[in-house]
């Protein structure tokens, strides 16, 4: 049996707040979700830092799957390992789409943090992903047949 000395506790509701800068950090988690205003479908990458002061420190990341983010989404792969060019073209609510974002799980990115008010609330905001050069490229396999691509080619698909 152990005693809770809930007075104590050291629970924040909120993520610490991290001064502006880059951060090396371990990607964590990786969820879809839809934004609560808009209902705009993104992903919602969380990652731990991993090296100074900050250490153990969580940030969370909200990548819209828009149009209009598409380069946001291809910064981020970039910056985990992947060649752009050996995706091709991929629907984000795909099952492909899905496993080449759990294959980056675990592995670094340097984050540059900024911090962004909202609402009266301050807070930190992923401004971009960069390599971290200490680890190897991440290999994409689509594990596709080759007569479903056919198939998808011929109808423009890919």
């Amino acid at each position: 049996m152990s005693i809770i000395d809930f007075p104590n506790l050291n629970v924040s509701e909120s993520l610490p707040l991290l001064e502006q800068g880059c951060y090396l950090v371990q990607l964590k988690k990786a969820e879809r979700k839809q934004a609560k205003k808009t209902g705009t479908e993104q992903m919602m990458i969380t990652s731990e830092v991993v090296e100074g002061e900050n250490v153990g420190a969580t940030v969370v990341d909200y990548i819209a799957l828009t149009d209009a983010a598409h380069w946001r989404v291809g910064k981020f792969l970039l910056a985990v390992g992947y060649d752009l060019k050996s995706l091709g073209k991929l629907d984000t609510n795909s099952e492909g789409f899905m496993r080449i974002i759990t294959n980056a799980l675990g592995r670094k990115v340097y984050l540059e943090i900024t911090q962004d008010t909202y609402e009266g609330k301050t807070n930190n905001k992923v401004a971009g992903y960069l390599s971290y050069q200490d680890q190897e490229p991440i290999e994409y396999e689509d594990n596709v047949p080759a007569f479903i691509k056919a198939k998808a080619k011929k109808a423009g698909l890919i």
